[in-house]
């Protein structure tokens, strides 16, 4: 095969993964096409931003009241001329871009996001106006790449400088739609960051978020406290917000030049946050792993500087190295942050929780997902699976698994009540075979094997018993289950009516007259195991069930605890008609309140 020497338009379009990395949609254009007026914004040269999508004609455009693209003529390395827009649509590494002369802080790079949205475009619209004579604009059209027009007009409208429009080319993607969600998301965090005028979609404003608030979204916080760290050098600075909670997780979030990016940055903060962290803790805590020390982590870190160094295009990862210039600074800040008493006390209890979780799960923590092997349990076939049904003993197995999803939903049934995980000592829940079972059946907590647990009981005290101890064990051992809104608790009936083949589940004693004086044969169910399959579909598949919720305040959890693990209490609250089994926690919470506001 002889060599080619082919033009930037041509070697874009025979290679558009080189320049634009996913060619799945047309989204990455648009990020360039937005990088080039957030250049403008993040060196405060413009404040309004505005973009247009039309999701019928695929077509997008972005405006900034920046300073405008200055047109004049460039040499080329021929020695001939030419127009400084031309030469950006369709010459590969050109533009202002390669030093800090232009800005002094880059968001778009390289000299490649003009041609690559010219290449893989059916059509590209380039308006800008003059940078001395403000009334004066420039229009460039572009087709299948080609300049087919340049050109000047006069506009009084000097709310915007730059327009620049495309109609992406599908035969270069598998799909022309472009993910607008992904964009607004990303220019409320530039507003959060700048104070800037105003961004607007399709002219509708885009929200405008305080920074903390962002930050406490994004990491899915409430109202713990926040710390912050911070440190300017010359052109660059570094901010970051983070706390502890209590979780068997971490996250940490980078974003470098208004753009979210992993890299060395986050690896340095994390190493120097670690090494602290190891200087304070127990000496229990001596020989845990490294990693460890990051669970319960939320940390929200921004860089700004000059020239950020990546390792592709697409602008994923920064590889450039600012351990001396920007962390190295934050070691008294990060040793600040660690001598802080609330947030060394969640460090350690998520470190005794995740031994606690180790010292249960022993060796087979580590087990693929889709390779459990448990006696009791009936797995589906598909893993992760949609339910996994925790039922209360054997009775009702062999009826419920005939009409279960076998392709998506599980049974582990129980052998009697459930160990006391709050009451009992770390050597009696170790030795216990049903709890370690079923952690293993749930699967590690990054890569669980079903997406929702739902708890199935009798309708007694002894059942909701069992569903409250089931649900001790998910709060200790599992409790982004429950956080996460994905743990339910069905309410099946104590009784039901019939006739002429029809079944009815009754929930509400006083209903049983009603049904009786309308014809209706009354049955009574002792137990799950006393329903035939017909009638434990319905009572399956009615919704009437409890989703479990975590309460916001954590010493409501506490007392909860204490009252269930309580004897006399807990007898007491089992064996009360009153307290309906749909919303047995709901009701210990709502006293808990009660009393609360009582005693103040």
């Amino acid at each position: 095969m002889p060599y080619q020497a082919l033009g930037s338009i041509e070697i874009v379009r025979q290679r558009p993964g080189m320049f634009i990395g996913d060619t799945h949609s047309p989204d990455h254009l648009v990020e360039e096409i937005l990088d080039n007026a957030l250049d403008e914004i993040a060196n405060g040269y413009a404040t309004e931003l505005k973009i247009y999508y039309n999701s019928e004609e695929k077509t997008f455009w972005c405006c900034d009241n920046g300073r405008g693209i200055d047109v004049h003529p460039i040499q080329l390395p021929d020695g001939t001329e030419e127009d400084s827009v031309v030469v950006l649509c369709t010459r590969l590494f050109s533009g202002s871009k390669f030093d800090t002369e232009d800005y002094e802080q880059l968001i778009g790079m390289h000299g490649v996001g003009l041609v690559a949205v010219n290449a893989l475009s059916n059509w590209m619209v380039v308006k800008t106006r003059d940078r001395v004579n403000r009334r004066k604009v420039y229009t460039y059209i572009f087709q299948n790449s080609e300049l087919v027009s340049k050109e000047e007009s006069e506009d009084d409208d000097l709310t915007w400088s730059t327009a620049v429009g495309f109609q992406p080319n599908k035969a270069y993607f598998e799909t022309d739609e472009i993910n607008t969600k992904y964009f607004i998301e990303r220019l409320i965090f530039v507003q959060a960051i700048y104070d800037l005028d105003r961004f607007t979609f399709n002219d509708k404003e885009i929200p405008k978020i305080d920074f903390e608030k962002y930050v406490r979204e994004c990491l899915a916080l409430a109202d713990e406290e926040l710390y912050l760290l911070e440190h300017k050098n010359d052109n660059s600075n570094i901010k970051i917000l983070l706390t502890y909670i209590e979780s068997n997780d971490s996250i940490v979030i980078g974003n470098v030049n208004l753009r979210f990016c992993e890299g060395k940055f986050i690896t340095s903060f994390q190493n120097e946050l670690r090494k602290s962290i190891k200087e304070k803790l127990d000496k229990k805590f001596d020989k845990v792993p490294d990693k460890d020390l990051l669970n319960g982590l939320r940390a929200f870190i921004v860089i700004n500087i000059p020239e950020p160094k990546f390792d592709s295009q697409t602008k994923t990862r920064m590889v450039l190295d600012v351990k001396n210039l920007l962390i190295d600074p934050l070691k008294d800040q990060i040793e600040w942050f660690t001598n802080q008493d609330e947030i060394i006390e969640t460090i350690q209890t998520n470190l005794e929780t995740k031994f606690h979780q180790k010292f249960v799960n022993g060796k087979k923590s580590g087990r693929s997902i889709k390779n459990v092997s448990i006696d009791k349990l009936r797995d589906c076939k598909i893993i992760p699976g949609e339910i996994l049904y925790i039922l209360e003993g054997d009775s009702a197995d062999g009826t419920l698994k005939q009409i279960r999803d076998q392709r998506t939903e599980a049974i582990f049934p129980l052998r009697g009540k459930v160990l006391n995980v709050e009451s009992a000592s770390l050597e009696k829940i170790r030795n216990n075979k049903e709890i370690k079972n079923l952690l293993e059946v749930l699967g590690p907590v990054n890569n669980r094997r079903y997406k929702k647990i739902k708890i199935l009981a009798d309708a007694d005290s002894d059942g909701r018993h069992i569903a409250v101890l089931v649900l001790l064990v998910l709060m200790k051992f599992a409790p982004d289950y429950i956080k996460s809104g994905n743990v339910y608790v069905i309410i099946p009936p104590l009784y039901g009516a019939e006739k002429g083949g029809k079944y009815i589940p009754i929930y509400r004693p006083e209903k049983i007259q009603q049904f009786k004086a309308q014809g209706y044969d009354i049955v009574r169910f002792k137990g799950l195991g006393e329903m035939d399959p017909a009638q434990l579909e319905v009572c399956i598949k009615s919704n009437i069930e409890y989703q479990v919720k975590w309460p916001k305040d954590e010493s409501i959890i506490n007392s909860l605890i204490n009252i269930v693990t309580d004897t006399d209490t807990k007898r007491t609250i089992m064996n009360d008609e009153r307290i309906k089994p749909e919303i047995i926690l709901n009701e210990i919470i709502r006293d808990l309140k009660s009393n609360k506001k009582q005693e103040a």
